[in-house]
């Protein structure tokens, strides 16, 4: 269900797109709320089913072992590459998400 919310969430985003009155698209992303609240709760159940999995580790076969440290691995990646992305947005104020007026170099 987390993952059905997650794409409506984001088809939302991707086909209901703002336009000035010059049929120029703006870069608001007002519509982007949804998936974004999706994407929280999808990561919750994620995490949930990982620390399930996490219980489960004595008792596991060698591939599924391998399996657990091939997503850990990525859940260490994905947590260094967001607090890298927090503090250059929080101490030097650089992100490439556009929240209002236009896309650097437009």
């Amino acid at each position: 269900m987390a993952w059905l919310l997650t794409f409506v969430g984001l088809t939302q985003f991707a086909f209901l797109a703002e336009f000035n009155r010059d049929g120029v698209p703006t870069y608001t992303a007002n519509w982007i709320g949804g998936y974004l609240i999706a994407l929280s709760i999808l990561f919750l159940f994620s995490m949930e089913e990982f620390l399930r999995w996490l219980e489960t580790l004595q008792t596991t076969r060698r591939g599924q072992r391998l399996r657990l440290v091939l997503i850990s691995a990525l859940l260490t990646w994905h947590t260094l590459s967001g607090w890298y992305y927090l503090s250059e947005l929080l101490v030097n104020g650089r992100t490439t998400v556009v929240w209002y007026g236009t896309p650097e170099g437009q």
